[in-house]
Order: structure tokens, then sequence, then C-alpha cells
């Protein structure tokens, strides 16, 4: 799968509410996630300078309504490096994983590296937009201030991949932001860039 996604900083969560609810968004999830973020065995490659990432998350789902703890799964994801030089598009390998112990131990075996774990709190949203699957993020994010946005799309044929570019572009431009305000940056470059400025 390939994901295309927009990340943007926002600037008035109440009216970026407002307009997802005029769009028939669904709010599907409460989850709060904590990313393990590793680094290949640096001397064989370095992730940080090839683009990639290898996470290893836990999420814990609750129900919007409730707020009542509804499951708790982990995945090992693998992203590959930007594909696009508009929008972060990159190929994506999920697995879930049963024993999230016993991978962090394989992955300690073979030597990789622990960067950093980030704790996330997410509001889940999914629309139909002009026939098109949108899921929408509204994002709390360790050691960064404010609040963040995230809509994304996955795609199975790299063909497609320009036309659903134009689909996120008109989709945030109905929400009030243009392309000029899509961060180019993860979560996880931000957060080691504030650490480096506060040290």
């Amino acid at each position: 799968m390939y994901e295309i996604e927009t990340k943007i900083k926002i600037v008035d969560i109440d009216l970026l509410k407002k307009k997802l609810k005029e769009l028939k968004a669904k709010k599907s999830d409460i989850l709060d996630q904590v990313d393990t973020y590793y680094n290949y065995p640096v001397e064989s490659r370095d992730f940080s300078k090839t683009d990639e990432a290898l996470r290893l998350r836990k999420t814990i789902e609750s129900d919007p309504k409730t707020l009542k703890k509804l499951e708790e799964v982990v995945d090992l994801t693998y992203k590959g490096p930007n594909l696009d030089k508009e929008i972060k598009t990159r190929i994506e390998h999920v697995c879930h994983v049963i024993e999230a112990e016993k991978i962090k131990e394989i992955l300690k075996a073979l030597s990789f590296k622990e960067i950093i774990s980030i704790n996330k709190h997410r509001e889940a949203y999914n629309l139909d937009y002009n026939g098109n699957k949108i899921e929408v993020l509204i994002d709390t994010i360790e050691y960064l201030p404010g609040s963040f946005f995230e809509a994304e799309i996955l795609v199975k044929d790299e063909k497609l991949i320009d036309s659903y570019k134009n689909v996120l572009f008109s989709f945030i431009q109905e929400c009030g932001y243009s392309k000029k305000d899509i961060l180019s940056k993860t979560y996880l470059e931000m957060v080691l860039e504030k650490a480096v400025e506060e040290n």
C-alpha cells in the first residue's frame, strides 16, 4: 500500500471540527498511541539518512461517545522513503503483533537501536469526500505545542497517486488550508529537532 498524507498545524480547532461536521465526517475512534521508533544498526544503514522508518505502535482504542476502552493493539510498521516532492507519499508495510515485548527483544538482538517513544492522542474521523474515502486525524503530540491534523488516503496502485494527491489538496482547501500549510516533516523529525533546540 502507498500512504498519501497531509499534515497541517491547526489554526482554529473549533472551525476545523465545524467544517468536518459540514462534510459529514464521522468520528470513528479516540486513540491513544505510543510510537517507539527504531534505527537500523548505523554502521549498516541509517534510517535518518535514507528517510525510512521502523515503528512499533501500541494503540488503545476508546469509544468516542463513552470513552470506554475498547481494545489494545500493537503494530510493527516499516515506512519507505518519501516518493513525492509536494505531498508525503510512501510505501507502508504493517504487521499486527501479538507479543510486543518479544518483538522488542528480537529488534534488540538484531542490534536495532530504540530512538524515542512518543505519546499521541488522536481523534479519528472517516468521510466520503466526492466519492473518495479519507481518514482524518486530529492529533495532540507529546513534546509538540498545539494540535495538528492529518488527512490520508491509502492507495494500492502507484499510477493513481497523482489523482489522489489532488483529492487531498482539494479537501484541505475546503477545510481552510492550502498546499503551503502542509508540513513535510514527520512528528518524529519535529520532536527530535525540538529536543536538539532545547539542549
